[in-house]
């Protein structure tokens, strides 16, 4: 089905991929589960809170979405405990498989330990960029801080944009101006390369592949000095260091459109049964429903809306809007949908103020 909606165009001719992992928890014992560990924060009557790792059991899904029609692209469901690391480019070989010759896969764009330095190395080649936030351990990102602190080899990125803070008459702007560095030609990176290449890496002769990186200087009116705080991995040409914080911010819509944070009917929630086979099963259909509802929202939202963008609960109110005064009747091995005027009608209601349209009886059940 992903297949066919990239072939009628639904989905556009470049595609940047936003990838994300997602737990199903059910209990424990069930047949084809995994368990992991995961840090959990409660909070006491008295509103301290404090962290606590427990163990947890079922299954995760990751899943790779489009950025621009958050149509999944991709999706895949291990236990809990596979590696993440090991999954990414996995999604890829799926993602380009279900559109081959219908887009080209341009950018993807993961979370922070989502990703190994062979998926770095592999992805290249191919043509696609990627953008993953570095862990704060690791010497590349100390590396980058510094190097953007010294303001050694770095291309400044500055731009600026008005926001509004709070409704009508109380409303207040602002301007934002957000500063980033691109930086290339760091070599702290070891896992950067083949995995061969990396076996090596406790060498006095192993020679690192230089790595590209955006450090974050200022974000949302929040500003973190000359070193910066986030610092962006990437195949992105840093000269431009705004294009990979642009894929970055993409990353927000993994928080709307997939499970952590979606508004019902798009929950996956638990799955009926607690096995391998239900599932996979479960999430597979929640996933190509979601596909096949907004591949057929877009075009009806552009219609409506033009270029203004709309979103999954707009339109909602909108169908309830126009479908509010409609009912579906089934009777007599018969069905169809009315408006309540007209099925008032057939019940034998007198309407006072009949709306305009409305026919009469014989025409209606003429129809």
């Amino acid at each position: 089905m992903i297949r066919g909606l990239a072939t009628a165009g639904v989905v556009g001719q470049r595609v940047t991929g936003l990838a994300d992992g997602t737990d199903l928890e059910t209990t424990e014992g069930d047949p084809g589960g995994g368990q992991a560990t995961r840090t959990r924060r409660l909070a006491d009557t008295r509103g301290q809170g404090h962290e606590l790792e427990v163990t947890v059991s079922g299954w995760q899904a990751r899943l790779r979405i489009d950025a621009v029609t958050t149509i999944p692209l991709a999706v895949n469901v291990v236990p809990m405990q596979t590696p993440a690391a090991l999954w990414p480019r996995a999604l890829v070989i799926q993602a380009r498989a279900h559109w081959a010759g219908s887009a080209c896969l341009s950018t993807v764009v993961l979370e922070r330990g989502f990703v190994a330095g062979t998926d770095l190395w592999g992805l290249a080649p191919q043509g696609i960029r990627l953008v993953v936030p570095a862990n704060e351990n690791r010497a590349v990102t100390a590396a980058a801080r510094a190097r953007a602190a010294a303001g050694e080899g770095g291309t400044v990125g500055q731009r600026g944009h008005m926001v509004r803070h709070g409704p009508g008459r109380t409303a207040s702007r602002e301007r934002l101006e957000p500063a980033v560095v691109g930086i290339t030609g760091l070599t702290t990176y070891e896992p950067d390369g083949t995995e061969a290449h990396g076996r090596h890496h406790h060498r006095r002769d192993f020679a690192p592949h230089p790595s590209h990186v955006v450090v974050v200087r200022t974000w949302q009116g929040r500003a973190y000095g000359p070193g910066g705080n986030t610092v962006f991995l990437t195949h992105a040409a840093v000269p431009q260091p705004w294009q990979p914080c642009d894929d970055a911010a993409d990353r927000s819509l993994m928080e709307h459109c997939c499970r952590k944070a979606a508004k019902p009917p798009w929950d996956v929630q638990q799955p009926p049964q607690h096995t391998a086979r239900a599932v996979r099963g479960h999430v597979t259909c929640t996933r190509l429903l979601f596909a096949l509802a907004t591949a057929y929202r877009l075009p009806r939202e552009r219609e409506a809306l033009g270029a203004e963008p709309g979103g999954w609960q707009r339109w909602r109110r909108q169908l309830q809007e126009h479908n509010r005064d409609t009912l579906i009747v089934l009777a007599g091995g018969y069905d169809g949908i009315l408006p309540v005027a007209e099925y008032s009608l057939l019940l034998g209601v007198k309407l006072k103020d009949a709306p305009p349209g409305i026919g009469t009886l014989p025409a209606i059940l003429a129809r």
